[in-house]
């Protein structure tokens, strides 16, 4: 068995605590167990890892794992900077075993796993669930090192803890199992998660055994704005000017991108993280994904926002010198010639299907709220935004001589070869962002990463899209 590493390096003096659980939903026993680590003012980093799809959790999967890392981001965000969540798992629909975990994090400092005291009891007869059910069970823990959280009213034996680790306790009793079961059955669970968790589940009705809302209200009674405006547009930064009394950058319940489409996709690039609805005000041209109206009939709100709940894509991208990095866009990611010389690009569908070379100016992938730019221009149509599914689009493509641009599957993942990176080079594009010239694009929806947008009562997104698809039509 091959040990890549092991946090057993002296010189590296950062401590890292490992929280890892299902946190299906997040709940403040999980927010209590975060911030008694943090009290003992020993870990320089703490670490929450939403688990992946568990076979011996078969709950784990009844939602989209990008409720459960908005709830887990929701929960801890701004309680301290030595909390990171890791979605890593989530986004690769992955199950980390803890030893996997060691690997991932022994090369940044010394490893400390946070586990209940059910995990260690039995530990003097070599019976317990880590010894006995973990992959590499026995060799973690005579290696690694523990926090155990005991619970309270709980006797235990020291003879049942692993040779390296300390206890922490009493837990703060709580179970997610009871919070699901209490919401499916319509009781109130404020007192178990944050109020903001609670708000989140009620909006998409998540754990009520139906699909989760894509499409729902938000009334926000006291506005804590943050402010996000395209500073070369003086129009814009009048706007925020007038919205300055409803402002709190450190507290923020409503991100308002005030600009043109362009200024909003940089705002969610920017503060997608922090996972609070993006109310835009059009101070642009078209701002098909803002609003039209003036700022002083607006504040304070009024009504209840329409939250539409949209997926950003996962962009993988290898670059020509072999570096590698993830990127998310909100619109599109497309590659392109990088010369006067027409691209030869492999186009492979769910790892199943493929392309063996696709002549042309380029490619690309669109999320329907990003269909009504680029994607359009090219195409020809657009999706509305309420649908999930994307669109493959070609640009100028010369072979095969059948090309057609299409509708796909939300689920489709698509990968991008460059076939001839020297003679044939290309570019790659996120959200209209250069990535370089590159030699591999892969293209998927995330799993991890969505907006809310937010609109006005009374605004009618599937109106404004029919408006661009039909521009010519004239007022009667």
């Amino acid at each position: 068995m091959d040990i890549l590493y092991w946090s057993v390096n002296t010189s590296i003096t950062m401590k890292i605590a490992l929280f890892g659980g299902s946190f299906d939903p997040v709940g403040q026993h999980h927010l209590k167990i975060v911030k008694m680590l943090l009290k003992m003012d020993f870990f320089d980093q703490i670490v929450v890892v939403p688990c992946g799809p568990r076979p011996d959790k078969k709950s784990v999967n009844d939602i989209n794992p990008v409720y459960r890392a908005t709830m887990s981001d929701i929960t801890f965000r701004g309680v301290s900077e030595k909390i990171k969540i890791d979605l890593y798992d989530l986004e690769k629909d992955h199950f980390s075993t803890t030893f996997e975990l060691e690997q991932r994090y022994a090369k940044q400092g010394e490893v400390w796993h946070v586990v209940g005291f059910d995990l260690v009891e039995g530990g003097q007869r070599n019976a317990s669930p880590i010894q006995k059910e973990w992959a590499h069970g026995r060799l973690l823990w005579e290696k690694s090192r523990f926090i155990v959280i005991l619970r309270d009213g709980t006797s235990f034996s020291r003879n049942d803890l692993p040779p390296q680790c300390q206890t922490l306790g009493p837990e703060f009793v709580g179970a997610s199992s009871v919070i699901r079961n209490l919401v499916f059955n319509h009781q109130s669970v404020e007192n178990l998660v944050t109020h903001e968790v609670a708000k989140y589940i009620e909006r998409y009705s998540l754990y009520r055994g139906q699909l989760p809302l894509q499409k729902t209200l938000l009334r926000i009674k006291d506005p804590r704005l943050l402010v996000a405006a395209d500073e070369d547009n003086a129009i814009a930064m009048d706007i925020k000017a007038q919205l300055r009394p409803f402002c709190d950058a450190e507290n923020p319940n409503l991100i308002v991108d005030i600009g043109g489409d362009g200024n909003k996709l940089h705002a969610i690039r920017k503060y997608w993280r922090l996972r609070l609805p993006f109310l835009g005000i059009n101070a642009g041209h078209r701002g098909y994904l803002l609003n039209d109206v003036d700022a002083a009939d607006l504040f304070p709100l009024r009504d209840a926002l329409v939250i539409h709940y949209l997926p950003l894509l996962h962009i993988e991208i290898e670059t020509v010198d072999g570096s590698w990095k993830t990127v998310f866009g909100f619109n599109e990611a497309w590659l392109e010639r990088a010369t006067g010389q027409s691209a030869w690009i492999e186009l492979i569908r769910n790892n199943r299907d493929h392309i063996p070379k696709v002549v042309g100016d380029g490619l690309l992938i669109s999320t329907a709220a990003g269909s009504t730019g680029y994607a359009k221009n090219i195409a020809g149509f657009s999706l509305p935004t309420h649908v999930r599914e994307l669109l493959l689009v070609g640009m100028g493509i010369a072979e095969p001589s059948q090309w057609r641009n299409t509708i796909v599957s939300p689920h489709s993942v698509f990968e991008f070869k460059a076939l001839d990176t020297a003679k044939r080079p290309v570019r790659a594009f996120v959200d209209g962002v250069p990535q370089g010239q590159v030699k591999y694009m892969r293209i998927r929806t995330s799993r991890i990463a969505a907006v809310e947008l937010a609109f006005i009562k009374g605004y009618d997104i599937a109106e404004k899209h029919t408006s661009i698809q039909l521009p010519y039509f004239e007022p009667i």
